[in-house]
C-alpha cells in the first residue's frame, strides 16, 4: 500500500502516472477487503467504483468542487482518498469513522447520505446557491442506476434538466441497487449498454483515447461529437436529452484514463451533463463479483475464501418463512419489497412463490401505495420494509391506507436500535409516528413464536397493522396465544412492575432476578401491542406499585411509555432511547448507551426507589 499510503491529499493524484494510478487502486481494494472482512460493511459496491472515484478527484477539487453520494454506502475509496486511512481501521466502529459520508467527519463529506434518490435535489440546492453567490465551483452528483427508480430522482432531473446551469450527474451503472435494480429506467440503462451496433461503433472511437499522449484529450473531444451523432441516429429522442441534460456514455469505469479524459472535457461544458459509466459491482475480488448481493452489505467474513460465519436465526428469516408458509395456503397475500427482498427476508417468497412477490425497486413510496391498491382489488399486501427506510412513506400509510382504513400489513424490519450503521439507518422512530395513525394496530415480537402468530393475526384484520422486529438475535420462543390487543403477564410481585415491548424479555428477567436479590419483587408484562395499549391488564398490575418503569426500543418522546405514564397515578419512568441520532456502534453497545440492557434497567429501578 506505498501509493495509498502516500496520498494525503487529493492533489497528490496528478502527479501519479497511469501505472500508478492502477497500482492505487489495487491497493484501495487491499484495504477495503481487509477492514470490511474484519468490521463488516458494503464491500460489494465500494469496490466497484475505486477506479471511478480516483479520476473524479483527479479532474476536480474537493472539497471546494462538492460530491454529493447517493446512498453513501460507496463512500470508502472517497475516505481513502481524502485523508482518512490512518482511521479506517475503525469503520463503523463505536467511536470510529462512519460507514457513510459524515460531515462532522470531514470537510469533504457535505451531507450525512444514507437513504437512496436525494443526492440530485441536493445537487439541485447546491447548484441554485452556488449561482446565486456568483461562486465558479463545480457540483458533481454521484448515482447509481438504482437509485434512480426512486421518485425524488424524476423530480430533481425535471427541475435541473430546466435551470440550464453547471452540474454533472454521474451515472455509476453496475446494474444493481442491492437487489437487482427493477422498472422501465433500469429497460433504459439496460437498452444503452445492450445495442451492439452502438457498443460497436463506441469502442472503435474510444478504444485508443488513453493511449494517445497529449493528443488524447483532443480525440476524445472529437470522439464525443462523433459519438453524439451516433447516438442521435441509432438511439433517437433519449431519455435524459429529453429532459434537457447532454449526455454522455456509457463508458467503461474501469478505464480510469478514459474516464479523466472525458470529465476534463465534461468540467469545460455549461449546462447539465450526465456520464453514462459501467462499472461491475465487487471489481477485484471474486467472491464479491460472483455473489454482489451478499456483499452488498455483508457481516465480517474471512477474506481468502469469502465465507462467513453462520448466522444466528434472525426475525427476518422468521419472517420471511413464516410468510412463505402463510402464502403457500393463501394465494391472495402478495409480499412488497422495495428492492430490499433478501434483506428482509422475502428471498424465500421469491423462490417458492414468484408471483406472489412484487419488487417496486428503491421506491418506498410507490410500494406502500401499490399496497393500497392491492388491498382495495380484495388482496392480502404485506409490505416489508426497513424501519429507517418506511419513514419516507408516511404520507401514503396515513392518506392512501389508513384513511381508507385497508388491510395492509407492514413488516417494519430492522425496528430499534440498529447495528453498526450509523444514525441514518437507526429505527427509533416508527413505534412513536405509526402510533398516531387512526385505524393502526401496531405489534412488537418478543421471539419467533410470536412473530409468527402476530403475522397470522395481522393477515386475518380488515384494517392496516404493523408488525415491528429488530436487527438481533431470536430469543428463545415461549407459546402463550397472541391475543388481539391484550398484553401478557409473564410474572408477578409486590414492589415494581416492569413493562417492556419487543425483545427485552431476557434482560427484563436477568434485572428482575438481581433486584429480587435484593427483596424487590416484580411483576413483568409482555405488552406485544403498541396499539391499542392493554391499560386495563396495566392498570391491574400497576395497582399498589411503588414504581412502573416502561422499556421500548425507540425514541421516548412520543412512545409507548409516555402514553402509559400518562394513564397512571404511579410513578412511572420511561426507558428508551434519548433525544438524540444513535451513533454506529454493536447493538449491545446501544442498548447499553441508553440504559436498555439488564444492568441498566436494574440502576433504573434502584435509583428511584432510593428517592
Amino acid at each position: 500500500m506505498d501509493i495509498l499510503g502516500d496520498i494525503n491529499s487529493t492533489k497528490k493524484l496528478h502527479k501519479l502516472s497511469p501505472k500508478q494510478k492502477k497500482e492505487l487502486a489495487k491497493d484501495i481494494r487491499q484495504k477495503i477487503i481487509e477492514v470490511v472482512s474484519k468490521n463488516g460493511g458494503h464491500l460489494a459496491s465500494n469496490l466497484g467504483i475505486v477506479e471511478l472515484m480516483i479520476a473524479l478527484h483527479t479532474v476536480y477539487e474537493s472539497p471546494t468542487d462538492k460530491f454529493i453520494f447517493d446512498v453513501g454506502h460507496q463512500c470508502y475509496p472517497h475516505k481513502l482518498l481524502t485523508g482518512r486511512l490512518s482511521e479506517f481501521d475503525t469503520l463503523r466502529q463505536a467511536g470510529g469513522i462512519s460507514g457513510y459520508p459524515d460531515p462532522k467527519e470531514s470537510p469533504h463529506d457535505h451531507y450525512h447520505t444514507g437513504h437512496a434518490s436525494t443526492a440530485l435535489s441536493l445537487a439541485a440546492g447546491e447548484m441554485i446557491a452556488r449561482d446565486m453567490k456568483g461562486e465558479k465551483n463545480h457540483i458533481v452528483a454521484i448515482v447509481g442506476d438504482g437509485s434512480l427508480t426512486g421518485g425524488e430522482s424524476f423530480e430533481a432531473l425535471n427541475h435541473i434538466g430546466s435551470l440550464e446551469s453547471n452540474v454533472l450527474v454521474v451515472l455509476n451503472d453496475n446494474q444493481m441497487s442491492i437487489s437487482p435494480s427493477v422498472g422501465a429506467l433500469s429497460l433504459l440503462t439496460n437498452k444503452l449498454r445492450a445495442s451492439l451496433t452502438y457498443r460497436s461503433m463506441s469502442r472503435q472511437l474510444s478504444g485508443g483515447f488513453s493511449k494517445m499522449g497529449k493528443f488524447g484529450e483532443w480525440v476524445v473531444g472529437l470522439g464525443m461529437r462523433l459519438k453524439t451523432a451516433l447516438k442521435n441516429i441509432l438511439m433517437a429522442n433519449q431519455y435524459f436529452e429529453q429532459l434537457g441534460f447532454r449526455y454522455f456514455g456509457p463508458i467503461d469505469g474501469h478505464n480510469t484514463e478514459l474516464t479523466i479524459a472525458f470529465l476534463k472535457r465534461i468540467k469545460l461544458m455549461k449546462g447539465p451533463v450526465i456520464l453514462h459509466v459501467l462499472t461491475k459491482k465487487g471489481k477485484g475480488y471474486t467472491h464479491a463479483e460472483n455473489g454482489p448481493t451478499k456483499f452488498h452489505g455483508t457481516p465480517p467474513f474471512i477474506a481468502e475464501n469469502g465465507f462467513t460465519k453462520p448466522g444466528e436465526m434472525s426475525f427476518s428469516k422468521v419472517f420471511g418463512k413464516s410468510l412463505s408458509d402463510l402464502i403457500a395456503t393463501n394465494k391472495k397475500v402478495v409480499a412488497i419489497s422495495a428492492a430490499m427482498t433478501e434483506g428482509t427476508g422475502l428471498g424465500i417468497v421469491g423462490k417458492e412463490h414468484p408471483t406472489n412477490l412484487v419488487d417496486v425497486g428503491i421506491a418506498e413510496e410507490h410500494a406502500v401505495s401499490v399496497a393500497t391498491g392491492l388491498a382495495n382489488a380484495s388482496m392480502k399486501p404485506v409490505v416489508a420494509i426497513y424501519s429507517t427506510f418506511l419513514q419516507r412513506s408516511y404520507d401514503q400509510i396515513i392518506h392512501d391506507v389508513a384513511l381508507s382504513n385497508l388491510p395492509v400489513v407492514f413488516a417494519i424490519d430492522r425496528a430499534g436500535l440498529v447495528p453498526d450503521d450509523g444514525p441514518t439507518h437507526q429505527g427509533i422512530f416508527d413505534l412513536s409516528y405509526m402510533s398516531t395513525v387512526p385505524n393502526m394496530t401496531i405489534m412488537a415480537p418478543a421471539d419467533a413464536y410470536e412473530l409468527d402468530q402476530m403475522l397470522k393475526l395481522a393477515l386475518s384484520l380488515n384494517s392496516p397493522c404493523a408488525i415491528r422486529y429488530p436487527k438481533d438475535k431470536v430469543p428463545e420462543s415461549t407459546d402463550k396465544p397472541v391475543l388481539l390487543g391484550k398484553a401478557c403477564v409473564e410474572k408477578t410481585g409486590s414492589d415494581v412492575l416492569i413493562i417492556f415491548i419487543g425483545v427485552f424479555r431476557d434482560a427484563v428477567f436477568e434485572a428482575v432476578s438481581a433486584l429480587e436479590s435484593m427483596n424487590i419483587s416484580c411483576s413483568i408484562i409482555n405488552l406485544r401491542f403498541a396499539k391499542p395499549i392493554d391499560f386495563e391488564t396495566i392498570a391491574s398490575e400497576a395497582d399498589g406499585k411503588k414504581l412502573v418503569v416502561t422499556i421500548e426500543d425507540g425514541i421516548v418522546e412520543g412512545g409507548i411509555g409516555q402514553r402509559i405514564k400518562t394513564k397512571l397515578m404511579v410513578e412511572t419512568i420511561c426507558l428508551g432511547v434519548s433525544d438524540e441520532f444513535p451513533p454506529a456502534a454493536k447493538r449491545d453497545v446501544l442498548l447499553k448507551r441508553y440504559g436498555l440492557d439488564a444492568e441498566g434497567i436494574q440502576k433504573s429501578v434502584l435509583h428511584h426507589l432510593e428517592k
